[in-house]
């Protein structure tokens, strides 16, 4: 709920008020304010996030996979910030036959593989991580796709290899 208040000030301190008073960029998902989110959603009771440098392209700029919580991170891949180019592959599916494009960016980390998707199949939008495990894969889905958007065109134009 928002309070009113009443000014009684000259205008150039409203401005000033004004100013002061303006929303701040805020952090999207586990990434924090001075990044860009490339894909964020909510998995069970955490968040997911890609987090890049906002100068990242496909020659400069650092990419971190996050998973957690505000409170607790489970994972941060790579610990080390470097160009995603050395830790991720990519992947981009693409059928007009079956209407469908996923875009996959993947790492490894030890024995486990994760691969971080977008899914659009026949207009129907998906999206989440698969984790696998000695073989096993296990699909964790994404509660929404909101803060997916651009996933796709941000992991192509940084020409990452891919999969082996």
């Amino acid at each position: 709920m928002h309070a009113c208040l009443r000014i009684t000030a000259a205008p150039a301190a409203f401005l000033s008020l004004a100013l002061l008073a303006a929303p701040a960029a805020q952090a999207q998902g586990l990434c924090n304010i001075s990044e860009k989110s490339l894909f964020t959603c909510e998995i069970g009771k955490k968040t997911l996030s890609v987090c890049a440098s906002k100068d990242l392209d496909n020659t400069k700029g650092v990419m971190q996979y996050r998973f957690g919580t505000a409170e607790k991170m489970d994972l941060a891949y790579p610990e080390k910030l470097e160009h995603p180019s050395k830790h991720f592959t990519a992947n981009r599916l693409y059928s007009s036959a079956e209407r469908s494009l996923i875009m996959e960016l993947g790492f490894k980390r030890g024995a486990v593989s994760y691969t971080v998707y977008t899914e659009d199949i026949r207009g129907k939008k998906g999206a989440g991580v698969t984790v696998n495990i000695k073989g096993k894969d296990t699909d964790l889905k994404c509660k929404d796709v909101k803060g997916t958007a651009g996933f796709d065109s941000a992991v192509s134009e940084l020409n990452l290899p891919e999969p082996k």
